[in-house]
């Protein structure tokens, strides 16, 4: 339960006089308000560690009514694009290396986010500026973070290239693999934070017993 909305619980329950009503009021106004522009917490976060490149950052990832939602910053990042993908390990050991391949659970082909021949891990390229700064907005379906799903990323790992991703474009056999996006400049691991919203029920055993009652109780 959110602070925000413990006030409004405590507001309330103030007694309805004539005195207090307009302050009342105002108070609900005032802390609704707040609540309606607090940002919603992130179901996941990625904090970024140098890999071939001094890079840091941090993303957040939002479920969304179509997928996930992934935003932040990078900085430290050559102007230009990058490769930008999830990899199939959670394990930043040797630079990033030990990240292993794009995370594909389908065993498709590398290709760009809109194919349907594609990665899931597969996010095509972010965009740095001239200071080095990429501001990260990527929307995506391919992924989940619900534990039962074949595309769950939780604990995983993000990496932010050196290169461009040709985007399976490259006419040679690692462009199918990599999209020759080059070294690894970053990566961090995507750390779970928020439950899925809506969790299953555990199943009812029709042998449970209930206490034997008579017709009065």
């Amino acid at each position: 339960m959110t602070t925000t909305y413990k006030i409004l619980r405590r507001i309330d329950r103030m007694n309805m006089t004539p005195e207090n009503m307009p302050v009342k009021m105002m108070l609900v106004g005032m802390f609704s308000l707040v609540a309606l522009a607090s940002p919603p917490a992130p179901a996941a976060v990625v904090d970024l560690v140098p890999g071939s490149n001094q890079i840091s950052g941090r993303l957040e990832i939002h479920r969304s009514y179509n997928g996930l939602v992934f935003v932040g910053t990078v900085y430290g990042l050559t102007p230009g694009k990058h490769g930008f993908h999830v990899h199939e390990k959670g394990d930043l050991g040797d630079g990033c290396k030990a990240a292993g391949g794009h995370f594909n659970p389908f065993k498709k082909n590398h290709g760009a986010p809109e194919d349907l021949e594609r990665h899931a891990g597969d996010f095509g390229n972010v965009v740095a500026d001239y200071q080095g700064v990429a501001s990260i907005y990527v929307s995506d379906n391919h992924v989940s973070l619900d534990p039962s799903s074949q595309s769950y990323i939780g604990g995983l790992a993000i990496v932010v290239h050196a290169g461009v991703d040709d985007l399976g474009r490259g006419g040679n056999p690692e462009s199918l693999k990599t999209g020759n996006a080059g070294a690894r400049s970053g990566c961090g691991i995507i750390q779970v934070v928020q439950a899925p919203a809506y969790q299953p029920r555990p199943p009812q055993h029709s042998h449970q017993r209930f206490p034997h009652q008579t017709p009065y109780g």
